[in-house]
């Protein structure tokens, strides 16, 4: 694998480590989230084109290779033949038998030359489809990495949004509660301005209120350390508690007006 590959995959593992981190670290802060969020991803787009950049260069220095191969192949072809074509005139002037001999042993050398050649350019091949494997692993290793950072800062971004919606609903069902418990008070205050009879049923249609109140009081008590789907059916039934107290209240309230006109 070329250094720059290298590089480039433990590039991809910091983005990934630093988006995790970034994300956890900015937990209660959504904006600074998905403005890290679209930092990472324009992170893992720059590694991805990287990638793709190391593996073009691995392509042309493979290729680079191959005809520095060839090249050096035909010189040394060149340089044997030169060769023969020497050996063959110095041999006109010796014997035909010094004449066969040299003839064989140029033949050899063409032989062994090509031979040579055969092989450097083949290694120089193999080589080469080595390096394209390794550089197409380095853009898979990065793409995988990419995909697996987009997901855990979508992951991470949306633990985000929904801590801060469970923060408004804690504060939603706090106020409501509140509210309850003051037109109550209310209830409680105008009940003792009616008439005797009617005043002992009244409140106990008060304290009957006030026992619902308190169990949806003590349901939200008991829920606000949930999260996630826990925390959400949990709302769903102490919202129906609270819908079911409102319908009490405002029959309460009824009859105290009811009476006290």
């Amino acid at each position: 694998m070329k250094p720059g590959g290298l590089i480039g995959i433990l590039v991809i593992v910091g983005v990934v480590s630093l988006a995790a981190w970034a994300v956890k670290s900015n937990s209660n802060n959504p904006d600074a989230a998905q403005h890290r969020v679209t930092v990472e991803q324009s992170e893992l787009r720059d590694a991805q084109q990287k990638a793709q950049n190391q593996l073009a260069e691995a392509k042309r220095d493979a290729a680079n290779k191959v005809a520095d191969a060839k090249q050096k192949a035909q010189n040394q072809f060149a340089e044997a033949k030169q060769d023969v074509t020497n050996r063959v005139a110095d041999a006109k002037q010796k014997s035909d038998s010094q004449l066969t001999n040299v003839k064989q042993d140029a033949s050899n050398r063409v032989a062994d030359a090509q031979r040579q050649a055969e092989n450097e350019v083949a290694n120089a091949q193999q080589k080469a489809n080595n390096m394209l494997a390794n550089a197409r692993q380095d853009v898979d290793k990065a793409q995988v990495n990419a995909a697996r950072a987009s997901e855990n800062a979508s992951s991470a971004a949306t633990a985000v949004a929904t801590d801060e919606q469970r923060k408004i609903d804690q504060q939603r069902i706090e106020a409501k509660l509140d509210e309850i418990k003051n037109r109550i008070d209310d209830l409680k205050s105008r009940a003792n301005s009616t008439t005797i009879e009617a005043r002992g049923a009244l409140n106990d249609m008060i304290a009957q209120l006030e026992r619902k109140k308190d169990e949806a009081q003590s349901r939200f008590g008991q829920m606000k350390s949930s999260n996630g789907a826990e925390w959400q059916a949990a709302k769903s039934d102490l919202d129906r508690q609270l819908s079911d107290l409102e319908r009490s209240y405002n029959q309460t309230r009824d009859q105290v007006e009811q009476h006290a006109s």
